[in-house]
């Protein structure tokens, strides 16, 4: 099996959609992903739902991407150390 760019990109949105963030003023952001060692790399990004000045928006800390797997569609989240040695 081997996931193409628009299948790994529906699974992202689908990951993301099943995974909301914990707060209800903020949102999960599909972005484009690119291809990498495993699959396809996509960025974890959130929106702020609500008029919240930029200076009182609450923080989020945690992986800072996912890998959907190019052989079979698994998701794994990536953490700092893993992008930062390209290792994925």
């Amino acid at each position: 099996m081997f996931i193409e760019y628009e299948k790994a990109k529906e699974l992202a949105n689908k990951f993301l959609k099943q995974n909301p963030l914990d707060h209800p003023d903020y949102a999960w952001v599909p972005t484009e992903g690119r291809e990498c060692k495993t699959g396809w790399y996509f960025d974890f990004r959130f929106k702020c739902q609500r008029n919240i000045p930029e200076d009182e928006r609450e923080g989020f800390g945690g992986a800072i991407g996912f890998v959907v797997s190019q052989s079979t569609g698994q998701i794994r989240c990536i953490s700092a150390g893993e992008y930062a040695e390209n290792d994925f």
